[in-house]
């Protein structure tokens, strides 16, 4: 269960994971996910500057969209178990996204200050519903709502690249090699990485700063593009 005091006396970082669960993420790519989500969850309860800073949610997209673990102190939830499921809507992803963005940090309790949102959002495919998904992401990314979040992109398999430049802020990549569930263990790594050193950045009252710790071997960068 998520567990917060009634208002967090620190700052707090809010961290979402946007993870597809289409059909094609079946096997060996979910299994992966789900062997990888622990290794946060150490991360929390052992790094005390992480464990004090962020509160993480997890949702899962595929269809529609799931929220997996609303947005907590992983000290004190009890870790889901994501399951493949229909096609790829990012429509879905970016509307629920949204709405948890908003739910999760006014559940952090009156006066709670928080760091801008962060969005990782992992796909390995296209969007292939019949609804527009850049009207929902216009949403999501509108700075004059006051939760707007950066939203940091990953792709392997068959995502398309012109899309995660679309879905991304400042950061967008596309992991290498062919070998799904090893591109599903680097990616989730690189999350782990992402958010200690992240948190690390503004422990001590700092401003912070994203910090995206991905190794340059494993990944290919790709351009950031406006939405259209």
């Amino acid at each position: 269960m998520a567990q917060f005091a009634e208002t967090e006396s620190h700052p707090v970082f809010p961290v979402y994971l946007l993870i597809d669960v289409s059909y094609s993420m079946a096997g060996a790519p979910i299994a992966a996910v789900n062997a990888s989500l622990p290794g946060l969850k150490h991360v929390i309860d052992e790094d005390p500057m992480v464990g004090e800073l962020a509160r993480v949610c997890i949702l899962s997209f595929a269809e529609d969209a799931r929220i997996e673990l609303p947005l907590a102190d992983l000290q004190y939830a009890e870790l889901p178990r994501l399951e493949s499921r229909g096609n790829t809507n990012f429509a879905a992803a970016f509307a629920l996204a949204r709405t948890e963005i908003e739910a999760g940090i006014r559940a952090l309790g009156t006066g709670t200050r928080f760091y801008r949102p962060v969005v990782f959002f992992m796909s390995d495919g296209m969007h292939n519903a019949v609804e527009d998904w850049r009207d929902p992401l216009r949403a999501l990314i509108d700075r004059n709502w006051p939760f707007f979040p950066e939203i940091v992109a990953f792709g392997f398999g068959d995502a398309d690249a012109e899309a995660l430049g679309t879905i991304a802020s400042r950061y967008a990549f596309r992991a290498n090699g062919e070998d799904t569930a090893a591109q599903v263990q680097e990616i989730m790594s690189t999350l782990v990485r992402s958010i200690q050193r992240t948190s690390g950045s503004m422990g001590s009252g700092g401003q912070g700063e994203l910090v995206v710790d991905v190794e340059p071997s494993k990944y290919t960068p790709l351009p950031i593009l406006e939405v259209k």
